[in-house]
């Protein structure tokens, strides 16, 4: 099963897949970056695209890599943390998590907090489901995809390891909502969380040959910035639009 066990969060959730896959020929490789919840990786895999999923961190990359080896070993010890009895304890793993002991148990907790998160994050977010979603637990058993694989890129900034992609391999990067990056330097985050500074994907995209696509929610700033390359706007329905007040993501890339 290609279907992803993971709840994406609420401000990395795409609709652009059908543009995706008229932009990226079949069985190309795609190298996908800032990689968590794997929805868009997996749809693209399942349309015969091989993806390489990758992130620099390392308790997604652990949880995924879990995943692939043994799934039924993480449902198995999931089913044993649900239902999250309260909110103190949710916190407490919330904290604890990535220092308990086994990658088994370390992949099932980090599936249980996903699943009960309001954001869908691992080390932040609010109790909103202490049964989490008995179908993406249904996923998880069954996971089994085709055409897809995880890396682990141990650069401490993923903009280093943008160039290690193969010289006709596509560069995704579902990167979702633009912020101006005020006041984010040196602001604590979670483990499974990544700081995307947009000039520096800016100064990557215009500088590189490698065929690159950004995926961004609607931001007129982005539009501004990226005008001069291939741009779609993508409504709610994931259709292309050229009607801004009707767009919703926005698709870029440099080919």
């Amino acid at each position: 099963m290609n279907k992803s066990p993971l709840k994406p969060p609420a401000n990395r959730q795409f609709s652009c897949l059908q543009t995706l896959r008229e932009m990226i020929p079949d069985q190309s490789v795609v190298n996908s970056y800032l990689f968590y919840d794997g929805a868009i990786e997996l749809a693209l895999a399942k349309s015969n695209r091989f993806v390489v999923a990758r992130t620099n961190k390392y308790v997604i990359y652990e949880f995924w890599k879990c995943l692939l080896y043994d799934p039924e070993r993480i449902a198995e010890f999931a089913e044993y943390l649900f239902p999250m009895q309260n909110r103190r304890m949710f916190e407490v793993y919330q904290e604890k998590f990535a220092h308990f002991k086994g990658p088994f148990i370390r992949a099932a907790t980090f599936f249980v907090l996903n699943q009960c998160s309001d954001s869908g994050m691992i080390s932040s977010g609010h109790l909103a489901n202490s049964d989490g979603d008995p179908l993406r637990q249904s996923y998880l058993k069954k996971f089994s995809p085709r055409n897809f694989n995880v890396k682990f890129d141990s650069e401490t900034d993923f903009i280093e390891s943008l160039a290690d992609a193969g010289e006709d391999e596509y560069i995704l990067l579902p990167i979702g909502r633009y912020s101006p990056n005020l006041f984010e330097e040196g602001k604590p985050i979670g483990l499974e969380e990544t700081t995307v500074y947009h000039k520096k994907v800016k100064e990557f995209f215009e500088s590189t040959d490698k065929k690159m696509i950004l995926l961004y929610y609607f931001s007129p700033r982005i539009l501004k910035w990226y005008q001069k390359y291939n741009l779609k706007m993508i409504n709610e329905w994931g259709l292309e639009t050229t009607d801004q007040t009707k767009c919703k993501e926005v698709v870029i890339a440099n080919f």
